[in-house]
C-alpha cells in the first residue's frame, strides 16, 4: 500500500528550514545577487532548498537516516531502505519571496529502491502578476514586469538505489544515485543545470532495547551536486560547487533518536556546515523534530512535528 506523506500544512513548525537558512547565509556572504549573473557556483539555490519532510527540519543531520520521501535531497541511497512506498506533496515558501511545490514518489522492491521527484518554483511577484492578470489588466500591469529574487523554473530528480550484503543485525550497505536537471529563468538570463548525487548508507541493529525489525543505527556518506550549469543566452558553461556530507544517526530507545551531520564544499573554500538533530517519538501518532546547524559564527535552528493518521503523515 502506498504511504502518503503530506507536508502542505507544517504542524507546530517554528523558525525556517535549516538548509534554507544556511543557503541564504552562504549567498549573502558570497555577495551574490539575482541580477542575471551565472548561477554555477552559488545561485542555483533550488538544488539546496529543502522541499519538506524530515529533511526540512533535520537538514544535514538527516544524511544517515534518510528514511522518508525527502531522502532525494539528503541521501540518494535512502530509497533502498524505505519500509513502504511513499507519495509526497510539499509546499515551501521560506526563501526570500519564492514558492516551491514538490511532488515525489519512491518505493522499494526487495533490495532495490527507485523514485522520482519534480519541483516547480516561482516568486511572490510572479503569483501577484498572475492573479492580477485574472482580476484586471491594470493590476497585471502594476505587478508584472519583474520576477522575484529566485526567478522561476523547475527541478526534476530520478533516483535508483540497491542494498548489498544484508544480514540479521547488519542490514547491509545501500548505494544510490540521483540524476538531477534544473531550469531557472531569472530577470535577464536563463540557465539549464545538470547534476548528480552519489550516496552510501549502512544500517545496523546495535544495543537496541526495544522490539523492532528496523535498524536503529545508520551511517551515511554523500557526494552532492556534481555537475554543470549552462547559460542559455551564450552557452557559457560553469561547474557547480559540489559538496560531501557525512552523517550518523542512532536510536538507543524507542522514544528518542539523535543524529549528526557534517557537510563541506569541495571546489570553494568555505567553512563546513555542522548539524545535530533530534527526534522524539511521543506516541505512535506524534513525532517531534528539532535541529541546530552552524557554519562558522552563523547558526540556524529548526523544529516541527509529524502527525500520522493511518497512512497519512502531516
Amino acid at each position: 500500500a502506498a504511504f502518503l506523506a503530506f507536508a502542505l500544512l507544517p504542524v507546530l513548525a517554528s523558525g525556517r528550514g535549516m538548509q534554507a537558512a544556511v543557503a541564504t547565509a552562504a549567498r549573502e556572504s558570497s555577495g551574490c545577487s539575482d541580477n542575471g549573473n551565472h548561477p554555477g557556483k552559488e545561485q542555483f539555490l533550488q538544488f539546496l532548498i529543502p522541499s519538506g519532510g524530515r529533511y526540512e527540519y533535520l537538514g544535514v543531520s538527516f544524511t544517515a537516516l534518510a528514511d522518508d520521501a525527502s531522502f532525494f535531497e539528503a541521501n540518494p541511497a535512502g530509497s533502498a531502505g524505505l519500509s513502504r512506498g511513499e507519495v509526497a506533496l510539499f509546499h515551501h515558501s521560506q526563501i526570500h519571496d519564492s514558492h516551491t511545490e514538490t511532488v515525489s514518489f519512491a518505493r522499494r522492491t526487495q533490495n532495490t529502491g527507485y523514485g522520482a521527484s519534480v519541483r516547480a518554483f516561482s516568486s511572490e511577484s510572479d503569483l501577484k502578476s498572475f492573479y492580477g492578470m485574472i482580476g484586471s489588466s491594470s493590476s497585471s500591469g502594476k505587478n508584472g514586469g519583474h520576477q522575484g529574487k529566485q526567478g522561476k523554473g523547475f527541478v526534476a530528480i530520478a533516483n535508483a538505489s540497491h542494498t548489498f550484503c544484508g544480514q540479521y543485525r547488519f542490514k547491509g550497505v545501500s548505494f544510490g544515485c540521483n540524476f538531477k536537471m534544473g531550469f531557472r529563468k531569472g530577470k535577464t538570463d536563463s540557465h539549464v543545470t545538470v547534476a548528480g548525487d552519489l550516496g552510501l548508507r549502512a544500517a545496523f541493529s546495535v544495543a537496541k532495547n526495544f522490539g523492532s525489525n528496523e535498524p536503529n543505527m545508520h551511517v551515511g556518506l554523500v557526494l552532492k551536486n556534481a555537475g554543470i550549469s549552462v547559460k542559455t543566452k551564450d552557452s557559457d558553461v560553469k561547474h557547480l560547487n559540489p559538496a560531501i556530507a557525512v552523517g550518523f544517526a542512532y536510536r538507543p530507545v524507542y522514544a528518542f533518536l539523535f543524529s549528526l551531520g557534517l557537510q563541506q564544499t569541495l571546489t570553494k573554500k568555505e567553512l563546513p556546515v555542522c548539524s545535530v538533530g533530534f527526534m522524539f517519538f511521543c506516541t505512535h501518532q506524534v513525532t517531534l523534530l528539532a535541529s541546530a546547524a552552524c557554519k562558522g559564527k552563523a547558526y540556524a535552528l529548526s523544529g516541527g512535528a509529524e502527525i500520522r493518521i493511518g497512512s497519512f503523515h502531516l
